[in-house]
C-alpha cells in the first residue's frame, strides 16, 4: 500500500506531500491538482516500465509540459513514494525517490534512491545514484546518467545485475508493486465503442473494449461467476434487467446490448442511458479478476443519480476492505460530489482537499482544517461544509 507521496515540479505541484489510506477521496474545485497526483502515479509507474526516451519522446517537449510552469529551465521534476505490505517482503516498507532533469543532451536521472526498513527500525540504503557519470553499484551492476531508473533496469532483468542478491529482489519486489498501478477515467464514448472481437479480463483505462470483457465472462467458464456477480448488481440499479447480451458486428467486431423484462428486442449500447453504462463500467472494474493493487478512480459519481452515490461508496469499500480470503485494493479517488464525499464523514482521515493558491497546488488532509477551524468530532455534514468552501484559504 502507498503510504506517502511527495511530488516536487510535477504539473501544478510545486512541492506537495500527500498521506494515503487504504480508501483516499480527493475532493476540490476544478484545477485545484487532483487528477495530478493520480498521474503522478502513472508517471512513477511508467518510469518502471519505459525508458526516459519512451516517457518523454524527443522533439515533443512532453517533459516541459509536465513540469511546473514556475519551475526554472533547469529544474528537475521529482517524485517520492513509501510504500509497505510488499509483494514478499510483507513485514517491510519502502521508500522510493526519482529525480528526473534536463540538459542540452537531454534527459537524465540525476537521482534515485531506494531505501527500506523493518517496523520501527531505523531505514537503510538498498541503493543511492546520484551521480552525473559512469558508475558501478554492486549488486545493480553499470549504471549512466541517461540510462532508465534502477527499477526499470530490475523489471527487465539485465544481465549485469545479480538477480539473486537481496537489495535486487527488494527492488524487484517494489517495481512489482508500482507496476500495479491502475489508472482509470471512464468516458462513456469509449464505453459504447465496439469491441475488437478478441476476449480480454479488464476494460480499457477510459472503458474501451467493455464488449470483449463482457464476452469473455460469458465465453469462459471462469469468466461466469464474474458475469452472475456484474448481472445481479446491474439489477440493484436496473430491476427489469434481463441480460447483457454481446452481438457480433461485422466479421472482427462485437457490440454490447441490454434486454429487458416487458420489452421487444434488446436495447444496443448507444442507445443505452450514459448512467447505465458508467454503472456497468465501474462494476466491471469492481469484478475483474486482473484487479490493479492501486486503483486510480477520476469521478466515478459522473452521470449517476445523487442517491446512488451510496452504490458508488460500498462498492469502493468492499474492494479497500475485502473479505479474509480477498486481497484488498488501495483506493484513490477524486469527486466533485458532497453527497459521495458525506458519506466518509465517519473517516474524515480519508479526505484530501486540494486547492490552487497562487497557481500552485496543495493537498491537506480534512482533519488538519477541521483543527485549524477549532472542529472537534466528526461532522455528518462534511459533504456540504466543503461544497460551501468552509475549507477553502486555509
Amino acid at each position: 500500500m502507498i503510504k506517502n507521496l511527495r511530488l516536487i515540479n510535477f504539473r501544478s505541484h510545486a512541492d506537495t506531500t500527500v498521506g494515503l489510506q487504504p480508501i483516499t477521496v480527493l475532493v476540490g474545485p476544478v484545477g485545484a491538482g487532483k487528477s495530478n497526483l493520480l498521474k503522478s502515479l502513472v508517471m512513477i509507474q511508467n518510469s518502471v516500465h519505459y525508458t526516459l526516451v519512451e516517457i518523454f519522446p524527443p522533439g515533443l517537449s512532453e517533459f516541459h509540459l509536465v513540469r511546473s510552469r514556475w519551475a526554472g529551465v533547469t529544474d528537475p521534476i521529482g517524485f517520492e513514494i513509501e510504500l509497505d505490505s510488499l509483494d514478499g517482503f510483507p513485514d517491510h516498507s519502502a521508500k522510493y525517490k526519482l529525480i528526473i532533469a534536463d540538459s542540452p543532451e537531454g534527459l537524465f536521472i540525476s537521482e534515485e534512491t531506494l531505501e527500506k526498513k523493518i517496523a520501527d527500525q531505523a531505514w537503510e540504503w538498498v541503493y543511492r545514484r546520484e551521480m552525473r557519470g559512469r558508475t558501478t553499484l554492486g549488486e545493480f551492476g553499470e549504471v549512466l546518467p541517461r540510462d532508465p531508473s534502477l527499477l526499470h533496469k530490475v523489471w527487465h532483468k539485465a544481465p549485469d545485475l545479480n538477480i539473486t542478491a537481496a537489495g535486487v529482489r527488494f527492488a524487484l519486489s517494489v517495481a512489482r508493486n508500482l507496476s500495479k498501478i491502475g489508472y482509470f477515467h471512464l468516458e462513456v464514448s469509449e464505453l459504447k465503442k465496439r469491441g475488437t472481437g478478441q476476449s480480454v479480463e479488464r476494460i480499457g483505462y477510459y472503458g474501451g473494449r467493455l464488449p470483449d470483457f463482457i464476452g469473455w465472462t460469458k465465453s469462459r467458464e471462469e469468466g461466469a461467476p464474474v458475469y452472475q456477480a456484474i448481472l445481479s448488481e446491474m439489477k440493484e440499479v436496473l430491476p427489469e434487467l434481463e441480460s447483457i447480451i454481446v452481438t457480433r458486428a461485422g466479421t472482427d467486431q462485437q457490440a454490447l446490448a441490454m434486454s429487458f423484462q416487458n420489452h421487444r428486442g434488446y436495447i444496443a449500447a448507444p442507445d443505452l442511458s450514459d448512467g447505465t453504462m458508467l454503472t456497468l463500467g465501474m462494476l466491471c472494474i469492481a469484478h475483474s479478476p486482473v484487479k490493479p493493487a492501486v486503483l486510480c478512480l477520476e469521478e466515478p459519481e459522473g452521470g449517476l443519480h445523487p442517491r446512488r452515490m451510496r452504490w458508488v461508496f460500498d462498492r469502493l469499500m468492499q474492494l479497500a476492505y475485502p473479505p479474509a480470503d480477498q486481497q484488498a485494493v488501495q483506493v484513490i479517488l477524486t469527486t466533485h460530489s458532497p453527497y459521495l464525499v458525506d458519506l466518509f464523514s465517519e473517516m474524515p482521515e480519508s479526505i484530501v482537499v486540494a486547492e490552487q493558491q497562487s497557481g500552485r497546488s496543495k493537498a491537506t488532509p480534512l482533519p488538519k482544517l477541521r483543527e485549524k477551524l477549532h472542529i472537534k468530532g466528526n461532522s455528518t455534514g462534511i459533504g456540504h461544509e466543503w461544497a460551501i468552501g468552509l475549507y477553502e484559504g486555509l
